[in-house]
């Protein structure tokens, strides 16, 4: 069992923020930055006994801190052990990204298909064709099946790292209680960046960030080939995301 971390006197921030891999994280961190405090990643894996709680969300947000059964339902642990007693009254969000789209994105973010250590392999030195297409496939076909392989172990660690298995995992789970129910107050498209975080400012009490600095990225790699899934892959995808896609079609906070 967790140890539910001790009461404080010190202010809780505003809102809540779930980072979901490859969906704006590095934006979403660099517009929030006044209010948002990020915990130090150099050295030893920071934890929250020893991270003040303006930490504690970007404690949480670190793949790399072990949260054990509670490693992809991540919201229940804040809602639990974090934030228990401010859970109801902070605005709590998240960014949903396309799940097709994220899921190629994490692809070639993971795989890195065509690149090794800097230099072109020999697939990705072939002209732009049917044996590079080819290429690229089996790739993306096997990227497929480590993700299925993550998702059908108990643990975290296996088969392929936490590193692989926390930016690949489903954002359903995360974000639900024990009965589906969703927890974050807001989910946003991912397309509707720019307004989501002027409403979290906005129901915050906070003065928004300069519009000029709220630009989405989505960590596009400058070397990133065109890719088009084909019908079994993206069927593939579909079943692995399935939630995902509910989510994102049915579930978002829409903007008039």
């Amino acid at each position: 069992m967790t140890a539910v971390l001790p009461t404080t006197t010190e202010p809780m921030p505003p809102f809540f923020w779930l980072h979901i891999r490859k969906s704006a994280g590095q934006s979403t961190r660099a517009v929030l930055h006044e209010t948002y405090a990020q915990s130090c990643r150099r050295g030893n894996i920071q934890n929250f006994p020893e991270s003040p709680p303006s930490e504690w969300n970007d404690v949480l947000n670190n793949h790399r801190v072990p949260l054990g059964r509670w490693q992809f339902r991540r919201c229940i642990y804040a809602r639990d052990f974090i934030y228990r007693e401010h859970w109801d009254k902070m605005v709590r969000f998240a960014f949903s990204r396309d799940p097709l789209e994220r899921c190629i994105s994490g692809f070639f973010y993971l795989d890195k298909p065509g690149y090794r250590g800097g230099l072109l392999s020999r697939s990705a030195r072939l002209p732009i064709g049917p044996l590079r297409r080819t290429a690229l496939n089996h790739r993306f076909d096997r990227h497929l099946g480590k993700i299925e392989a993550c998702l059908a172990s108990p643990v975290a660690e296996k088969p392929h790292g936490v590193h692989f298995a926390t930016h690949t995992a489903p954002m359903w789970p995360d974000i639900v209680d024990e009965d589906g129910n969703i927890l974050l107050s807001h989910v946003f498209d991912l397309r509707d960046f720019d307004k989501g975080i002027a409403l979290v400012h906005e129901l915050c009490g906070l003065q928004p960030p300069p519009r000029a600095t709220v630009e989405k990225k989505t960590n596009v790699n400058a070397r990133r080939m065109p890719f088009t899934p084909t019908r079994q892959q993206i069927a593939r995808v579909e079943k692995i995301y399935e939630r995902d896609f509910t989510l994102h079609h049915d579930h978002l906070h829409r903007f008039d």
